[in-house]
């Protein structure tokens, strides 16, 4: 992990699924992705439907990304979720955490009117910082 997480002291943030606050050491870079979604390799999505597979597919295509700057998911520090239905909450933060531990990133969640086709059903960004050493 390269960032740390601060609390702002309310009583309901131990119960939440992300962190308020994270920083960053200053002999550290940022890397930046775009939207993720579940696109298979020849641009076909995958699990049509099923946000469980997309979100799984979303996340592999991110952990993919993040590899090819030397970031690993360990490196998140910040998460955007893009969702075409809230009822995906849920099935969205159990993927997330096959993927991550806490301390969870601090994040962003909205639901849309549509992504980039209408089969897909979520788009996921990240910040990651990785060490300049």
């Amino acid at each position: 992990m390269t960032f740390e997480t601060h609390h702002t002291g309310t009583n309901w943030e131990g119960d939440a699924a992300f962190s308020q606050v994270a920083t960053v050491p200053a002999d550290h870079s940022f890397v930046v992705t775009a939207g993720q979604v579940a696109y298979d390799d020849d641009g076909n999505v995958v699990g049509i439907g099923d946000i469980e597979k997309q979100t799984r597919k979303a996340f592999e295509n991110l952990d993919r990304t993040l590899k090819s700057a030397d970031a690993s998911m360990d490196d998140v520090l910040k998460l955007r979720y893009s969702i075409t239905e809230l009822e995906y909450y849920e099935t969205v933060k159990d993927v997330r955490d096959e993927y991550l531990s806490e301390p969870y990133p601090t994040g962003m969640l909205a639901v849309v009117n549509g992504l980039a086709t209408p089969r897909l059903l979520i788009e996921i960004e990240a910040l990651a910082a990785i060490s300049d050493k």
